[in-house]
């Protein structure tokens, strides 16, 4: 990772899932920007990094394991 990956990867967070986009809008965090990944075409909604935002990824995660 060279140094400006490793900044904007500390800045923002990169979600490629639905399930969890929406959970994060439910939880009342929205998105700067929805987008396409040059390399693999995958769509990915980018967020302000923040403690509870990291939080409520970790919350998503861990009901999805328990389902």
């Amino acid at each position: 990772m060279n140094p400006y990956q490793k900044e904007i990867s500390e800045r923002f967070y990169f979600s490629y899932q639905q399930g969890e986009s929406d959970y994060l809008k439910q939880q009342g965090f929205f998105y700067i920007t929805k987008g396409i990944h040059p390399r693999n075409k995958l769509i990915f909604c980018m967020y302000d990094r923040s403690e509870e935002l990291i939080k409520a990824t970790q919350d998503f995660r861990k009901a999805r394991v328990g389902n």
